[in-house]
């Protein structure tokens, strides 16, 4: 009998506590952790929006475009790069050549001229068009797309929902990516909800000395696919329901509910955080639900098929409330939850133009100590005091959207690995 091949991702279910309460109904905070456990070289293509309005003369076009030239050592030598420089028109500087052709990449970039005004939706459609022509080539394995600018909207339709309609049809074309704001004139929340369509964050980089590191950490992170389009089902056994925190969800006829994840990369963790609310329970096992998972995998020569992830029955024990204290814990599920609590209610009084609770900020802060991410935890701290002392003011504003983005997407990579597959 021929062995099973292992999945290309592992899922495993973080409950904070593994015990509650017999009849009385409780709710449980929990993690749904999906790791990428097998690289495949399978090529990518990759999609860089770079904005070319006047705003971006100086340092900030120059250092984009530097950061462009190098970044391109980073990629595999099959994967296709397509660049577009947008003002209110939308030039394409590359156009699908593979990344061994470094030189004549960069020297295109180098030679991309600025314009007039901002077109963000148009630069979108355009590039939505071509995502979905190469992803029924058959071509590549994955689509990423990553977007640099440092203004608002000035030319073509300037509504958020208009602009982000553009970026679903991104997403619906199975691309993946991150949108790099520059300075402190650039729209966030718009730039934001297009991040958070393409299933990735808003980074905000302050000085155009940023821009290589940003984009380093994102290819690094997505560079080798494990899977794409997965999608995690959870179903409840009657009574049980799941909220979602940070990731689109529905609930299906067929009574389960689906988490799109989307690609995830090689050594990639992507968590997600959740409340499972549980009716009142007998004494004993109590089976909560059933999670699994469907995807694409990709082998090394680009092949894809359907798969499905093995069922995990996930449980608890419901005990008397004098049992309740030999319970074993997580405390990093229940931190993740509450980070990404804290995160959305910022983002929620942000939206609306209320006042920041600086408890919230406190919160976040404290739940990026405990899990060790400690760029974010700096980062978390220098905002604490930014905001007392000067307020939301824009460039506040901008870095704490970019954390907040960045807590809700859920993804990190788990360590530095060689760059050999």
């Amino acid at each position: 009998m021929a062995k099973k091949s292992q999945p290309p991702i592992s899922i495993r279910v973080l409950l904070s506590r593994d015990r509650i309460v017999r009849e009385v109904e409780e709710t449980v905070p929990a993690v749904i952790r999906i790791k990428g456990v097998k690289a495949s070289g399978a090529p990518l293509a990759y999609f860089i929006l770079i904005d070319r309005s006047y705003s971006m003369d100086g340092a900030k076009i120059f250092k984009a475009k530097q950061a462009i030239g190098r970044i391109l050592d980073m990629l595999k030598e099959n994967d296709l790069v397509y660049i577009y420089g947008f003002a209110a028109r939308v030039e394409k500087v590359v156009d699908g050549l593979p990344a061994s052709e470094r030189e004549e990449i960069a020297r295109r970039v180098i030679d991309m001229r600025l314009g007039m005004g901002t077109n963000i939706y148009k630069a979108l459609i355009d590039v939505s068009k071509d995502v979905a022509k190469v992803s029924r080539s058959g071509k590549v394995s994955g689509v990423r797309v990553i977007v640099i600018s440092d203004g608002n909207p000035t030319w073509g339709p300037k509504d958020p929902d208009k602009i982000l309609s553009a970026a679903q049809r991104l997403r619906i074309a199975g691309a993946r990516g991150m949108v790099i704001g520059v300075g402190n004139d650039y729209n966030e929340q718009i730039l934001a909800d297009i991040a958070k369509m393409l299933r990735g964050h808003l980074e905000h980089v302050d000085r155009p000395d940023g821009l290589e590191k940003a984009l380093a950490e994102f290819i690094g992170t997505s560079k080798y696919l494990s899977a794409k389009n997965v999608v995690v089902e959870f179903k409840p056994t009657p009574g049980v329901n799941l909220v979602v925190y940070g990731h689109d969800y529905v609930h299906t006829p067929r009574g389960t509910i689906e988490i799109d994840v989307g690609d995830v990369g090689y050594r990639e963790i992507v968590d997600i955080p959740v409340d499972i609310i549980i009716p009142p329970q007998p004494k004993g096992s109590r089976l909560l639900g059933t999670l699994s998972a469907r995807y694409i995998e990709v082998d090394g020569a680009g092949e894809e098929k359907e798969a499905r992830y093995p069922p995990i029955a996930v449980r608890v024990q419901s005990v008397e409330p004098r049992e309740i204290a030999a319970a074993r814990v997580s405390e990093e599920a229940q931190t993740i939850v509450e980070a990404a609590k804290a995160a959305l209610r910022i983002e929620e009084a942000m939206r609306r133009g209320a006042e920041i609770d600086f408890e919230l900020v406190e919160e976040l802060s404290r739940s990026t100590l405990l899990l060790g991410e400690s760029e974010l935890y700096e980062r978390t701290v220098n905002l604490q005091e930014a905001l007392r002392e000067k307020g939301l003011e824009p460039q506040v504003y901008k870095e704490l959207l970019s954390v907040i983005t960045r807590v809700a997407s859920g993804r990190r990579r788990e360590e530095e690995v060689r760059e050999q597959v």
